[in-house]
């Protein structure tokens, strides 16, 4: 083999058929600056690869070995095509490798993102901000992924190559890009907790318990809708296999994905503000009591009553001094079904604290009057807003049970978004199938 006349033969026959250097290696699946030594005949190719350039520049493998076109005479003795099975499988197991390592990035990248929403809820009692951030992880995954599919589809695309193995190539690609976009959207549905487990108040932290609690079903219930899209999907459809991607097809799938793209980050905004400027207000939408003066609050918050909201009656009052003089009075109370609860006069103190909104974030100041507490003797409350106005009022507060009617309502309405999303993301699906059917 003569490597001085192939590297300049190889050049002149790239150049013929218009492609560059990085064209020809995307084709080939090396790298251009391998195609870059052939041509300066610091080495030779693969013996595997000539059956390929061969088909590429339409000349025999012959030619390419001898550096020179051949006579018609010569060349029409040779063999119209080199490539053998073998030879194809070991380039299309070589793009099949580096198409598995690109999708183990885009799982990479998602995973990143449950390790930031994790690390902004727990680390800094930030869960929603948790939340937005897990998702531009989540949709860079989904995107790179998309990118990884185009790459490979377009990496063994001759009409020459369509063979039974190459199909299955293409087949395997895209079983393994659903794979990928549905443990993405696992992630994306898994951690929404982080913004519908929040007492009314979504940037704070949250219970790794109730995310876990929330996020398993939900997690659940998107593994198996997927499931079922990918049966569906996989499905032959006229007896021509889905899989059986065709350049047109192709464009179809990447308009599909454009508009889903559009349509998801739609609700995604929409989500976003409806818990931000609604959800976040629990008085909006949970049932509570209001107060219109803090003398009416005061006397609520000071009645003594139970978790359940029966009242209690004083049985006992004790009072223990300690070392450094200060004192401590409990106070002891029985509710009707006899329970007991003691109280603190230290210890069961509720403040007035204002709250103020900016930017999206929900701030807690100093107390409104520091000098002034009150008793919470009120075991049913078991959370208090008050007005951003100065004056603070009215006082909204809420038993555990209106807390739990208001949970209710709003994981309804954020189910209610999971639920378009996953409306839009299966009606994409019915849609390229249907206009790729025609």
């Amino acid at each position: 083999m003569d490597k001085k006349t192939i590297g300049a033969f190889l050049a002149a026959l790239r150049k013929a058929k218009g492609l560059t250097q990085k064209q020809l290696a995307e084709k080939l699946n090396v790298s251009d600056k391998a195609v870059s030594r052939w041509e300066r005949d610091e080495c030779a190719p693969d013996l595997s690869l000539i059956p390929v350039l061969a088909e590429i520049y339409g000349v025999t493998a012959d030619e390419i070995l001898r550096g020179q076109r051949l006579d018609p005479e010569n060349s029409a003795q040779a063999p119209d095509n080199y490539r053998t099975e073998k030879q194809l499988k070991r380039i299309i197991a070589s793009a099949q490798t580096k198409f598995r390592i690109r999708s183990i990035v885009s799982i990479t990248i998602a995973l990143l993102g449950i390790f930031a929403a994790a690390i902004c809820n727990h680390g800094f009692n930030q869960a929603a901000i948790g939340y937005m951030i897990g998702c531009v992880f989540f949709v860079s995954a989904a995107i790179c992924q998309i990118i990884f599919l185009i790459l490979g589809l377009s990496a063994i695309n001759t009409d020459e190559l369509d063979t039974g193995t190459v199909s299955s190539f293409r087949k395997s690609m895209i079983q393994i890009t659903e794979l990928v976009i549905s443990v993405i959207l696992v992630f994306l549905v898994g951690a929404m907790p982080l913004i519908i487990l929040t007492e009314g108040f979504p940037y704070i932290g949250i219970n790794a318990g109730w995310v876990f609690d929330t996020s398993l079903p939900y997690s659940l219930l998107t593994a198996v809708i997927c499931i079922i899209i990918s049966l569906l999907i996989n499905k032959p459809n006229k007896g021509k296999p889905f899989f059986n991607v065709s350049a047109s097809s192709r464009k179809l799938l990447i308009r599909c994905g454009a508009l889903l793209l559009i349509y998801l980050a739609v609700v995604f905004i929409a989500q976003y503000c409806v818990n931000v400027f609604f959800l976040s207000r629990y008085h909006l939408y949970t049932p509570c009591n209001q107060f219109d003066t803090i003398e009416a609050f005061q006397k609520y918050i000071e009645t003594p009553t139970d978790p359940l909201g029966n009242p209690m009656k004083l049985i006992d009052a004790s009072k223990e001094t300690y070392e450094d003089g200060t004192s401590q009075t409990f106070l002891h109370y029985t509710a009707e079904d006899g329970t007991e609860y003691v109280l603190s006069d230290k210890e069961n103190i509720a403040y007035l604290y204002y709250t103020y909104t900016d930017d999206g974030f929900t701030y807690y100041s100093v107390p409104v009057h520091t000098e002034e507490s009150f008793f919470h003797s009120n075991l049913s409350i078991a959370h208090i807003e008050v007005s951003n106005e100065s004056d603070i009022v009215p006082i909204y507060t809420f038993t555990h049970e209106q807390l739990r009617q208001g949970a209710f309502i709003e994981t309804s309405i954020n189910i209610g978004f999971v639920i378009l999303y996953l409306c839009g993301i299966v009606a994409a699906i019915l849609f390229f199938i249907k206009k790729r059917n025609k």
